[in-house]
Order: structure tokens, then C-alpha cells, then sequence
């Protein structure tokens, strides 16, 4: 059957340890379709895959656990030590990223999508984007919070952060800036304020709105 309408997507994008996960349940639960990048590139990654099959190709068998799967944790611990592997390494996963997203735009009959990437704004996944928002946080809570939950050093955190992207540009970019830094009740009335201004300013978004409503009322 024809789809009769091409889904609404938000790019949800920001640093690691930004919150950005946080930002897209919240967003599901206003009926919206979540979609994880880093879950594609985990896909991607599965034995008998091409992904697969390329990175064992140019990185070699070290980087596999004694099951034959990729170890994805050792491999990025490696790969953000070296900036040419790095860029190898995206070579591959990128255009993997963005063929399954197009699948899931063809396919999907969800009128709101938001996918998260950490890189969004330097992929191609931003020319499918409607509209982008960016999820900010101040570095001293970033580093806490992935200290905490990466189990990593300050200074291993900090070698991370350094291939990130410029959160700054990375705003100047976006139609919309969730800050991150407070608690989880303010940050949801941040998302609120930036749902709400959408819905009132994008006369398309409006639509897709009220179809979510009429779906959900049922």
C-alpha cells in the first residue's frame, strides 16, 4: 500500500554523556518513533554482516570475543587513540547507518521520528531531518556522569570529549537547545516548551500532531 505521507523527522543530537537517550524517551512517550543510531551501528555489527565482515577486514581479528562477535568496547577504546582508524572505522558504519534509516522512513507508518546520533550534523542523516535539536550539558557534570556510569578516568573521558563534535556549532546549528544540566522534571518541561513551540510554528508538524492524537485516542 502507498504511504500517503513521509514521516516528520527530529534530529536529536549532542555529546556522549549529554543526555541524549534521556531527551528521546521523552519524546516516545509523546507517541513519537525513537530510533537509536549507535543500536543501527549495533546491528551493523552483527556476525555475517557486511559491517561485520569489513571491520574484521581492515581492523583484524584482535577486536572479536571468544564467541566470534565484535568487541565493541575494546575496539572504540582503541580506535579514539588513533584519529585515522576513527575515520576508517565511520567510512564503514556510516553509509550502513543511513541505508537502514531510509528502510525505516520507507517502511515506518509513524507520522514523528527522532533519531539520535552522537554526529548528526557532519552525516548525511541531517539532510532527512526536519527539524534538529541538540542536547547541551555543562563539561564538569558531563565528565561526572560518564565517570559514573563508563567507568572511565577523567583523562580517558576527556580523549573521548576531544572527538566529539563543537557543542557550540553543534547549537548554532539547531532549531532547538535542550539543556541537560538540572534535574529530570525541568529538563521535561524544557522538551515540553520545545514540542509545544514546534507544533505552533511548523504548520506540517501540526498535522502529523493531530494524526498521532486521532491514533492514540482510539
Amino acid at each position: 500500500m502507498k504511504k500517503e505521507f513521509q514521516p516528520y523527522v527530529i534530529g536529536l543530537t549532542g555529546n556522549i554523556g549529554t543526555g541524549k537517550s534521556v531527551v528521546r524517551r521523552m519524546l516516545e512517550k509523546k507517541g513519537v518513533l525513537g530510533i537509536d543510531a549507535d543500536y543501527l551501528v549495533h546491528r551493523a555489527l552483527q556476525r555475517g554482516t557486511k559491517g561485520y565482515q569489513d571491520i574484521c577486514q581492515n581492523f583484524g581479528g584482535e577486536y572479536l570475543k571468544s564467541n566470534g562477535e565484535i568487541d565493541r568496547g575494546k575496539l572504540a577504546a582503541s580506535i579514539f587513540q588513533n584519529k585515522e582508524a576513527l575515520i576508517l572505522l565511520e567510512k564503514i558504519l556510516h553509509p550502513i547507518v543511513i541505508k537502514s534509516f531510509k528502510q525505516i522512513l520507507r517502511k515506518s507508518q509513524m507520522p514523528i521520528i527522532t533519531i539520535e546520533a552522537i554526529k548528526l550534523l557532519d552525516s548525511e542523516l541531517v539532510a532527512m531531518c526536519d527539524n534538529i535539536w541538540t542536547v547541551h550539558i555543562q563539561e564538569s557534570k558531563q565528565i561526572n556522569r560518564l565517570m559514573q556510569s563508563r567507568n572511565l578516568s577523567e583523562a580517558q573521558i576527556k580523549e573521548r570529549l576531544a572527538q566529539d563534535p563543537d557543542s557550540r556549532q553543534e547549537a548554532q546549528h539547531s532549531d532547538t537547545v535542550i539543556y541537560n544540566d538540572q534535574a529530570l522534571d525541568k529538563t521535561w518541561k524544557d522538551v515540553n516548551h520545545s514540542w509545544n513551540t514546534l507544533l505552533i510554528k511548523d504548520p506540517i508538524f501540526y498535522i502529523y500532531r493531530t494524526n498521532i492524537q486521532k491514533r492514540y485516542s482510539h
